[in-house]
């Protein structure tokens, strides 16, 4: 009885410290879990964040854009008028010099007469 009290005894032991061995590895396992879900949750919130600022940027860019993009259509508006009033300054410039050769033909007229 005594022998085979050593036989099963250390076994016994054996068993009682993989069970502990288990039990101390599921412990880490559920904490390093926990922790990595923790983590996980962490850089979701922070993605979440950083998109809504982002979108946020992206849309104030884009406000941004639109009102120079108006300012500067409006720009080219006026600078189109301004071309168009300089070509018919253009325009009259070059009859005024023949003005003067009408002139003298008017004067020219009487002569005629």
């Amino acid at each position: 009885a005594t022998s085979l009290g050593y036989v099963t005894f250390a076994p016994l032991q054996e068993l009682e410290v993989q069970e502990r061995q288990i039990a101390e590895l599921e412990f880490r396992e559920q904490h390093e879990v926990s922790t990595r879900d923790r983590i996980i949750a962490e850089l979701r919130e922070k993605h979440q964040k950083e998109s809504t600022e982002l979108r946020a940027r992206i849309f104030e860019l884009e406000d941004q854009l639109k009102l120079e993009v108006e300012k500067r259509d409006l720009e080219i508006q006026q600078l189109k008028h301004k071309l168009e009033e300089q070509e018919w300054i253009a325009g009259v410039a070059g009859v005024i010099p023949h003005s003067g050769e009408i002139s003298k033909f008017l004067d020219t007229l009487p002569d005629l007469a």
